[in-house]
């Protein structure tokens, strides 16, 4: 036996072979559950490791309600309906077959897909007592997880029940080793005092109603060693009680809010652990920018910050943020899911963009996604984005990723490109679309261009004007790019598919083209679409044709070194 090594560590080694295969966390895909079983009851040595393997993890409470004694609880089941993708509330419990008939022909006339699920109902048949925990204790230590989000479980009416139980624990926490949990509060809402326990690092906490949000401003005094937590509340009122408990986090890497007042957001700036940050839709108050004026070398907020998150929400309220942001180190912007009733403007876009460029280390930023969602407003007319506005992001020199839906379109130009692409060498993924089909004034001596300046580029898309090929210059001699694998082309104009597919295959000899149809699409867009599909279809080819002359080649120079 190696020296380093105990008999409890070769045990754990054991049962590390019951995980199931891969990558993929045990909180998606448990261990074996049956084999554990069975070993915790072979021997005395593999109870105990056997047994905290199989508790490690849970996503019901039905394990736990199970421990206790048979004359304790009892349980009835009814099936429950709920309807996908249904706005208003998600679950129905009609109370007769007549409710089922009328809500089912209701969902029907909408094409809703209804689907129904098994809930059970508490009973408690006599008072509880200290040695009633016994058993439940002996398992609840174990826990370190706890996922209460999927759908089904415990119904509305076992809530007093679930409650009377939690609170009747002999000992502060239902599960006092608990590290990790995840939770949609209702039913169980008055519940989450007893569940948490001190030793949880991260914590995810749906609400979809004020229910249960009297704990949330104490969170953070509970649960000191929190470095991750997620509280999303459907309910605009929630802001005090969110804002109240990140004003208390000292340790949080990892947060992810709706919206926030002035005092969290300012504890926020200062606070050195803070890492990641996902906001929903945040109102950032005046008080909060910081004027452009007062930024110097040695000013600093959210030094620490790398990743920088937002949902449903407007270029605006991000630009607002980002004016909150001094010398930030950030590395990675995603603006997704936004708010489709508000249309992106080429100016709001250079408003955000000179921001970035202002508040951001030059050195840091790695990637920037925005959209998709941010859609053109058929009432309204704007001006798409141009390379003025573009050049605000060209300081960024290491950025890797760059994917921007800019709903009017962009009108870039060869120079401009030719400025994009020496702005950002490290470049792996391009991609500039639009709703708006905005004649592109790219040529292909354009796109030819990200094979000299970026060599790690690996997905590309953009319009460009393909009519007119570039002539061959015999004293210029063309750079070859082997890296880039997909051009998506939109709507990019094309006359002669054959010497495009030419031009393109010399210059990127590895690269496919991938090409779309919206559902209304003009005649022309139409023609482009079957020409690009000719191209790739020719590409194809002349890979195929070097793949043969190199393998050809290998077998003679395999051949002649043989004799």
């Amino acid at each position: 036996m190696h020296r380093t090594l105990t008999i409890p560590d070769i045990v754990q080694l054991i049962f590390a072979e019951f995980r199931t295969t891969g990558s993929i966390p045990d909180d998606i895909h448990p261990p074996d559950l049956a084999a554990l079983a069975s070993l915790a009851r072979t021997c005395t040595m593999f109870r105990d490791p056997a047994l905290d393997l199989l508790w490690k993890y849970q996503d019901t409470t039905q394990n736990l309600i199970g421990c206790f004694p048979a004359d304790l609880i009892s349980e009835t089941q009814h099936e429950q309906l709920i309807v996908a993708n249904q706005e208003s509330d998600a679950e129905s419990d009609p109370s007769d077959a007549e409710d089922v008939e009328a809500e089912m022909g209701d969902i029907m006339s909408r094409n809703f897909n209804p689907f129904k699920f098994s809930v059970k109902t508490l009973h408690l048949l006599r008072p509880i007592t200290n040695e009633d925990w016994t058993r439940p204790l002996l398992y609840s230590h174990r826990v370190k997880t706890l996922n209460l989000l999927r759908v089904g479980g415990l119904g509305a009416a076992s809530a007093p029940v679930f409650f009377q139980i939690c609170s009747s624990v002999p000992e502060e926490h239902v599960f006092p080793n608990l590290e990790e949990c995840q939770i949609s509060p209702t039913p169980i809402a008055q519940c989450i005092q007893f569940l948490i326990s001190p030793r949880i690092r991260r914590i995810a906490l749906y609400f979809t109603s004020v229910q249960g949000l009297d704990i949330v401003p104490t969170l953070a005094e509970r649960c000191p060693l929190l470095t991750q937590a997620t509280i999303l509340v459907s309910n605009v009122s929630a802001v005090d009680s969110v804002s109240a408990f990140v004003r208390n986090l000292v340790r949080i890497k990892d947060l992810h809010v709706q919206n926030l007042d002035e005092r969290a957001f300012e504890h926020l700036r200062h606070l050195p652990t803070l890492t990641a940050l996902h906001l929903e839709d945040p109102v950032v108050p005046a008080e909060a920018l910081v004027p452009i004026d007062q930024i110097t070398s040695s000013s600093h907020s959210y030094s620490s910050l790398r990743f920088l998150h937002f949902g449903s929400t407007t270029v605006e309220r991000v630009t607002a943020f980002i004016n909150t942001i001094v010398n930030c180190p950030l590395e990675q912007l995603y603006i997704e899911d936004p708010d489709e009733s508000v249309s992106t403007t080429a100016d709001a876009s250079r408003r955000l963009y000179s921001s970035l460029a202002a508040r951001c280390t030059p050195s840091s930023l790695q990637e920037i996604k925005v959209g998709p969602g941010f859609r053109a407003d058929t009432d309204l007319i704007a001006d798409p984005v141009t390379g003025p506005t573009l050049r605000h992001l060209f300081c960024f020199q290491n950025l890797r990723a760059v994917y921007i839906d800019q709903p009017f379109g962009f009108d870039l130009t060869d120079v401009d490109i030719i400025d994009l692409a020496s702005s950002w060498p490290r470049l792996e993924l391009l991609s500039l679309s639009g709703t708006a089909h905005v004649p592109s004034r790219v040529t292909l001596h354009g796109l030819s261009v990200f094979a000299r300046y970026c060599p790690a580029l690996r997905c590309l898309q953009m319009s460009f004007d393909a009519s007119i090929i570039p002539a061959s210059n015999p004293s210029e001699s063309r750079p070859t790019q082997t890296t880039l694998a997909r051009i998506g082309v939109a709507h990019s104009a094309i006359r002669a598919p054959a010497a495009v597919a030419g031009f393109i295959s010399k210059i990127f000899p590895n690269a496919s083209v991938a090409t779309w149809l919206d559902v209304e699409v003009e005649a022309e867009h139409m023609e482009y679409h079957i020409r690009w599909s000719e191209v790739n279809r020719l590409l194809w080819e002349f890979s195929r044709g070097r793949r043969f002359v190199m393998t050809f080649v290998c077998v003679i120079i395999i051949t002649l070194c043989a004799e």
